[in-house]
């Protein structure tokens, strides 16, 4: 059984979204990602209110309903029921307490990746990271004042250099380390096949890593530096300090624990290291980030390299604190380690 997957009831709410969930039972013919299904919110089996996928649902005051899961049930368009979410009460609303991510962009929309069927792990949660650092702690601390005089968009201790790196890797890592793949796999003359498998365990092992990066964003849902720096006062530690004229030189729509791009190297790089070792030759990779202060293609000698300084190129952008980075790339590891241990063996050999 999955585990329960927390959405937002007011967010809109797509066909792939919910198809991506798994659904239950035999596929139906003619389901698509464009298919308009009609959503259902269920309390204790009656029905609150029904809305299409592709037009924005009705509010629904969480406040007047009962302290008990919901659940939202995806019908095709004969009315059959594909999926049905479990909807823990009061997730994925505003949440000004102190700690708790609040979003400054569109709401919880990418909550639903957390919730899709990986493909190789056991489930969306099975490497669940460690929590964030208490509050009160030395450590949260350190790591709260070490973005918050870097990471700033105006006035920070940055380099230049630390500025243009930051924005460089504000990339997708899909993108990257298929570029370096398909490289290593020419320079290497891999055959078809073990190309073929390379590719397969790299993807699928970044996909299920992002699918337990973001269930682990949503399970903990910890500030992000823009939440937490205005607020210090409320964080109860006497070595942080607000500033509410803080803001990050760049931002993203989604919580911080831990960090979805740390996360998906990490898995890639992982398995490109299986195959190639740490220190493959040159590789370069291109930045699709635009004008970030310097040249779009770096070149990098061994896999170490990029991996050390992504931790620091999220702090230096803003977005992470320096634990959230390091568990993120823990995680990425730890998928792509499962997935080779259990899946895509070589045979004939």
């Amino acid at each position: 059984m999955r585990d329960p997957v927390v959405v937002s009831n007011t967010d809109e709410i797509s066909a792939r979204q919910l198809l991506g969930t798994g659904i239950t039972g035999a596929p139906e013919p003619h389901i698509s990602n464009g298919t308009i299904l009609t959503v259902t919110l269920v309390v204790n089996g009656q029905s609150i209110g029904d809305f299409s996928s592709n037009i924005e649902p009705p509010t629904i005051d969480v406040a007047a309903l009962p302290p008990i899961p919901w659940n939202l049930q995806a019908r095709s368009p004969s009315g059959r029921v594909l999926t049905s979410l479990q909807v823990q009460p009061g997730d994925g609303q505003a949440n000004n307490a102190t700690g708790q991510f609040v979003d400054l962009l569109c709401g919880r929309l990418w909550i639903w990746v957390g919730g899709v069927r990986p493909f190789l792990i056991q489930s969306s949660s099975q490497f669940r990271s460690a929590p964030p650092p208490a509050l009160g702690s030395a450590q949260w601390a350190t790591e709260f004042n070490e973005v918050k005089n870097l990471g700033r968009a105006t006035g920070s201790t940055r380099t230049d250099d630390q500025t243009y790196k930051a924005r460089w890797w504000q990339s997708a890592p899909v993108l990257s380390w298929n570029e370096v793949a398909r490289q290593l796999i020419a320079r290497n003359d891999l055959n078809a096949a073990d190309s073929a498998r390379l590719l397969a365990l790299e993807n699928l092992s970044g996909a299920d890593a992002a699918i337990n990066c973001w269930n682990d964003k949503y399970h903990f849902d910890f500030w992000r530096p823009w939440n937490a720096i205005p607020r210090a006062l409320e964080d109860g530690n006497t070595a942080t300090d607000p500033d509410s004229t803080w803001t990050a030189l760049l931002t993203a729509p989604y919580p911080e624990w831990v960090s979805g791009h740390n996360c998906l190297d990490a898995a890639h790089v992982s398995v490109l290291r299986m195959f190639f070792g740490d220190a493959p030759g040159s590789f370069q990779i291109t930045s699709t980030f635009v004008n970030p202060g310097g040249p779009a293609v770096r070149t990098f000698d061994t896999f170490s390299q990029p991996l050390a300084e992504l931790i620091v190129a999220r702090i230096w952008a803003g977005l992470h604190y320096r634990s959230a980075d390091v568990q993120g790339q823990a995680l990425g590891r730890n998928v792509a380690n499962y997935a080779a241990a259990n899946y895509f063996q070589p045979v004939g050999h």
